[in-house]
């Protein structure tokens, strides 16, 4: 995958039009890359959300206060 392509992708990695690995090869893309210049905090913050969400199943936020 090009770089402007996989950075596309990242910064719209929950758009429902990308398969799953097409997410996963962009970001592997975007992390392989030398410099980050055109991806934001917000764009960085959007992906961390996005594979949490992937990972793990959320517990109310009451229920992790008290774990």
């Amino acid at each position: 995958m090009n770089s402007g392509k996989a950075v596309s992708i990242f910064k719209h990695i929950k758009h429902p039009v990308y398969s799953i690995e097409e997410k996963g090869l962009a970001i592997k893309t975007v992390l392989e890359m030398p410099t980050l210049n055109s991806i934001t905090k917000d764009d960085m913050k959007t992906v961390i959300d996005f594979l949490w969400n992937e990972i793990f199943e959320f517990k109310k936020s009451e229920d992790l206060n008290n774990a």
